[in-house]
């Protein structure tokens, strides 16, 4: 589904100068079923590699497919779904609206944006708060309604920027215990880094050589780290969920 070769990316300043080289000859690829982790401290070009798979930028040299395709496919982009590191939502729409909104930008008709949605707000635990506008919302409940957001084209392809940014540790279990419906996926891993079921693979950036495998197989991360992830498989959305009205 995603293959990266040499990747690399070096920002410039106003003069065309060498200012800050963010990738440094990366290579990865994220097979279907797989939840592909990006590990490092901060700073160390996750997000960047994010925005060049997404298409967001351009990499200074090296090679880029997604499904086949450059990312700057804009028949490839339907497939995708993206969770940024921020949820840019609007404050004064309440869930179903916000959801309706991001679904007509895929020019879902009503009666699926409808019942995605519905679909989607029992998935991740706000059908209880659906008449609240989304600038009340704390900071879990954000980060609920941005994934389901990120669902709403039921996507072949998810890409989850720092998914548990920023949240409590019950908020961090709740947003895992989502993600463990992405698949079909490989058996339990266990590992002693943040995701701890169902992550199969993922690339470090704790080394120069930036080492890629199974997890158990690389350096540990910070404990304290959040990763961005790419979840290669689409969602089951009837996984139902408890505690939901509050964070």
């Amino acid at each position: 589904m995603i293959a990266v070769r040499g990747l690399t990316k070096v920002f410039k300043d106003f003069w065309g100068r060498p200012k800050a080289k963010a990738v440094d000859d990366v290579n990865f690829e994220v097979r279907r079923g797989e939840v592909f982790g990006l590990l490092g401290p901060n700073g160390s070009g996750k997000s960047t590699t994010v925005k060049l798979l997404l298409g967001l930028l351009y990499p200074t040299k090296g090679h880029i497919e997604v499904f086949g395709h450059s990312p700057r496919h804009v028949a490839t982009k339907s497939r995708i779904g993206y969770l940024p590191e921020e949820s840019y939502l609007y404050r004064y729409l309440d869930s179903r609206e916000t959801l309706d909104f991001f679904g007509s930008l895929f020019s879902l008709s009503n009666a699926e944006r409808r019942n995605r949605a519905e679909q989607l707000l029992e998935m991740v635990g706000l059908t209880q708060t659906h008449t609240r506008t989304v600038g009340e919302f704390s900071k879990g409940m954000q980060r609920r309604i941005g994934l389901a957001q990120a669902l709403i084209n039921d996507p072949d392809l998810v890409i989850l920027d720092e998914p548990t940014a920023g949240l409590d540790p019950i908020g961090c279990r709740e947003v895992k215990d989502l993600m463990t419906s992405f698949g079909p996926m490989p058996p339990r891993i266990k590992s002693r880094s943040i995701i701890q079921r169902r992550t199969w693979k993922a690339i470090s950036w704790a080394s120069s050589s930036a080492p890629s495998g199974a997890l158990s197989k690389l350096p540990a991360p910070h404990p304290a780290a959040a990763w961005p992830l790419i979840c290669a498989g689409r969602p089951t959305p009837s996984r139902r969920r408890t505690n939901s009205s509050n964070d």
